[in-house]
């Protein structure tokens, strides 16, 4: 049984599939390991010539982080399958519209006729989760 578990949701409004472990311990509360659309590239066979190096080295990266012990082959085939088991549904998750924040509005008259403006900007970091149900 892995010991990570996988949800997927968005950083910086793009879609990821976020990994944690499924038991947190003082080592290991609040890390997460994200993986982007714009990374799923090397996590294929057929589009990275280094897959199982990448997929050795990721699993690898992913017990550290989370501090789940010495590299088996055993931890590492779970954390891969639990990566390539998410990888359709991120796949079909669109990217979140740009939320917008006014910081500035102004109304202009030209030839008598007002119009509204407002100033604003993007408020896009951080991590949120996904709920596809």
């Amino acid at each position: 049984m892995a010991e990570i578990r996988s949800e997927l949701g968005y950083f910086d409004r793009q879609p990821v599939i976020c990994l944690a472990p499924k038991v947190e311990r003082t080592s290991n509360k609040g890390k997460r390991f994200l993986i982007g659309m714009n990374q799923l590239y090397e996590y294929s066979e057929d589009h990275n010539a280094t897959f199982e190096q990448h997929m050795r080295r990721v699993s690898q990266a992913v017990l550290e982080r989370f501090d789940l012990g010495e590299p088996t082959i055993k931890k590492m085939a779970e954390i891969a399958a639990v990566i390539q088991s998410r990888i359709d549904d991120l796949l079909k998750m669109p990217p979140l519209a740009p939320e917008k924040k006014a910081v500035a509005s102004a109304i202009v008259k030209i030839d008598g006729q007002p119009f509204h403006h407002e100033i604003s900007e993007d408020t896009n970091a951080g991590y949120i989760q996904y709920n596809s149900g």
